[in-house]
């Protein structure tokens, strides 16, 4: 994997390393405060061929047929606003059908209570790509999608504390194993 300071990333390299399908460690200072994680057409293919099944196709095209049949009779979906001050309002039947629309588009969701739902990705120019932005990313427990000229290259995930502690945790006995290993190795015949 290969490492750059915050400083030096520009579009042009995050670009790069999406097209070259490989990670980099994002450091401030030398001190590892991300990783980014490219999008590459190739990744996108096989995420898109693991998760759209028959039945996702299916249920498209029975929606698309329903709307197409809504309009061909007139029917139509009113939806009130208003805007006061800096807000807008909405009356509560166009927040269910709302509501509605958004259980549709994201299944998952509507199985979850509102404070359970995944986070979504923060979306970032990388012109906006700060340590300290990364720091805040991963304070909130964030990650970010980011983008070269309105394009998807990546993303970053912010390495914490926390994160690496997690990580140890998961793998000690890994790494106690290695170091085990590492220790045999050394004391082996003819080493001393």
């Amino acid at each position: 994997m290969d490492t750059m300071s915050i400083r030096e990333l520009s579009g042009a390299n995050l670009q790069e390393q999406a097209q070259a399908g490989k990670p980099l460690a994002v450091t401030n200072y030398r001190a590892l405060i991300g990783v980014f994680l490219p999008v590459s057409a190739d990744m996108v293919r096989r995420i898109t061929a693991r998760i759209w099944s028959a039945r996702v196709s299916s249920s498209i095209e029975e929606a698309e047929q329903a709307m197409a049949d809504a309009v061909a009779s007139g029917v139509s979906v009113p939806l009130v606003a208003a805007i006061e001050g800096d807000a807008v309002v909405q009356t509560p039947e166009s927040m269910a059908i709302l509501d509605q629309l958004r259980d549709a588009f994201n299944p998952a969701w509507s199985t979850e209570e509102p404070g359970e739902r995944p986070a979504r990705p923060s979306l970032v120019r990388i012109g906006d790509l700060s340590a300290a932005r990364i720091e805040k990313a991963g304070e909130g427990g964030e990650i970010l999608a980011v983008t070269h000229d309105r394009l998807l290259v990546g993303f970053v995930i912010p390495v914490t504390p926390d994160l690496i502690q997690f990580l140890v945790e998961q793998n000690i006995s890994r790494v106690l194993d290695n170091i085990g290993h590492g220790e045999k190795q050394f004391k082996g015949p003819g080493l001393t």
